[in-house]
């Protein structure tokens, strides 16, 4: 009788908590030997502006996860805390987004204990250090690297990613640039290892489905002045200027000597655009009116809530952008692998990986869920969105087209 009155009482508490809009008890805590993750960042390099923000969500979110709060998740993990109960440990290297140091900083981390690896630097880095990977037979995810060759062969079997590749944002984007009328595009890059292989597959992908590329233009990392590459890309009468730059100093030279030059092309970028908020600091209004791929829609119940979280951590006064919700769920996914294969075995979570399908996301268009069966790239078309930037920031979505 005493048990079931103490039940009673329990369930009357947490109805009450509903209906008064109460925060619910807090979860246990993780407890035991942790689960080492290793995570490769730039902290000092030409990704550093990107990868900084992911660093900072990521120290964030485990801590919360370590305290159990799992936000919309919590059904999908019972409630368990941290990962099997234990708590989450991480452990940094810098590997300057260089591809000749991702694969000895990878190996540094697991010989200190790593049982997973998480990449947040640059794409090509990860696709040098990705071979640790396989070396060791060791889970690694990539959550918000968009480089098509990280899930590709050779040593893709054991890395994972989560936001939407290049490939599907460029379909987004072919898809936008043809309702918008545009035939001629202007591309404007610059000289980093990140950069070129995204030029490069942008450039195939549009000229693959019928654009013109009018003018292709890389100006050097570092360079103060955009005018020369700009003057070139107006010479060629484009109908659209496309940025694909990835380095947040090139991009904020860009848009400044675009409007020095009062040009008045109609500008689209990739989101690399929308993941650097120092961007949209520095560029002020000369960044207005440009339309970006972006992954995020910031209505979405799920994406609220990891929103919420993380300025709780960071403060309210701070942005909140894709790569934060790439983070948690790249750490989602982390999570439901180990306790799907009930180890931190590489081969057990990779197959566990493997057969994981229509898990929710923070990220992506409204009921975006992701399928892992038969890929390691998780992503669909709802994965991605286009917003209009107004006020030195992404303001509202386009509303000419959505995928």
């Amino acid at each position: 009788m005493k048990n079931l009155l103490l039940g009673t009482v329990g369930m009357v508490g947490t109805l009450l908590s509903g209906c008064l809009g109460l925060a619910p008890a807090m979860a246990a805590e993780a407890t035991g030997e942790p689960v080492v993750i290793g995570v490769l960042e730039d902290r000092s390099s030409s990704g550093a502006f990107y990868s900084q923000e992911s660093s900072k969500a990521l120290k964030a979110f485990v801590a919360a996860v370590n305290r159990g709060e799992l936000l919309y998740a919590a059904e999908q993990f019972g409630g368990r805390p941290g990962i099997m109960g234990r708590p989450i440990k991480l452990l940094f290297e810098d590997d300057q987004s260089n591809p000749n140091l991702s694969a000895a900083k990878a190996r540094r981390l697991v010989e200190q204990g790593a049982r997973m690896l998480i990449f947040i630097s640059g794409s090509a880095a990860t696709i040098q250090g990705k071979v640790v990977c396989t070396e060791e037979k060791i889970f690694c995810i990539a959550p918000t690297n968009v480089n098509d060759k990280i899930v590709q062969p050779p040593n893709n079997q054991f890395i994972f990613t989560v936001a939407p590749p290049a490939e599907l944002q460029a379909e987004t984007l072919v898809n936008g640039l043809k309702r918008a009328g545009y035939g001629k595009i202007g591309f404007f890059s610059e000289s980093t290892a990140t950069s070129k292989p995204l030029l490069d597959s942008y450039v195939k992908r549009l000229t693959e489905d019928g654009f013109k590329a009018a003018s292709v233009e890389i100006m050097e990392a570092g360079a103060r002045d955009a005018s020369p590459q700009l003057l070139r890309i107006a010479e060629a009468k484009p109908d659209v200027l496309l940025d694909v730059t990835a380095h947040a100093p090139s991009t904020v030279t860009l848009y400044r000597s675009y409007n020095r030059l009062n040009l008045e092309l109609p500008r689209w970028a990739t989101s690399s655009v929308t993941a650097q908020p120092q961007i949209w600091a520095q560029a002020g209004d000369s960044i207005d009116g440009l339309i970006v791929v972006d992954m995020i829609d910031p209505t979405k119940p799920s994406l609220v809530a990891v929103r919420d979280l993380y300025l709780a951590a960071v403060g309210k006064d701070q942005p909140f952008v894709w790569l934060h919700a790439a983070v948690w769920d790249g750490l989602m996914m982390t999570k439901l692998a180990v306790e799907k294969a009930n180890s931190v075995d590489g081969a057990a979570m990779v197959a566990a990986m493997e057969q994981i399908a229509d898990f929710p996301m923070a990220h992506g268009q409204q009921g975006y869920t992701v399928s892992y069966k038969g890929k390691h790239s998780g992503a669909g078309s709802k994965s991605t969105n286009i917003v209009v930037f107004k006020g030195g920031k992404p303001a509202k979505l386009w509303e000419t087209y959505q995928p």
